[in-house]
């Protein structure tokens, strides 16, 4: 079996979690400066680089997430921002052949 390499994060998430295992997930992404609300990431082919799906309480901390996590990140040179706002239709299903 190979050894796997943790990363920063793992490890920060990890002692966290060795020392509190009852921990909320708000106060885990407090403490390990990351996010509670990061649904999806992508890679995407085309002019953007990644997509990511985020929930969030309102603008406000959209704003902050947008400003202290993605932009401050060391190769982000820029960040675009689109809102959904109205669901037409919404999905996880795959079509199954008959």
């Amino acid at each position: 079996m190979t050894q796997q390499v943790l990363s920063p994060i793992d490890r920060a998430i990890l002692e966290c979690l060795q020392a509190d295992p009852r921990i909320s997930m708000a106060a885990l992404a407090e403490k390990t400066n990351s996010s509670v609300s990061v649904l999806s990431c992508y890679i995407l082919s085309g002019q953007e680089d990644y997509l990511l799906r985020v929930v969030a309480t309102d603008l406000d901390a959209f704003a902050d997430f947008s400003r202290k996590t993605l932009a401050a990140l060391p190769h982000v040179r820029e960040v675009r921002s689109a809102f959904v706002m109205h669901t037409i239709k919404e999905s996880h299903r795959l079509p199954l052949p008959q």
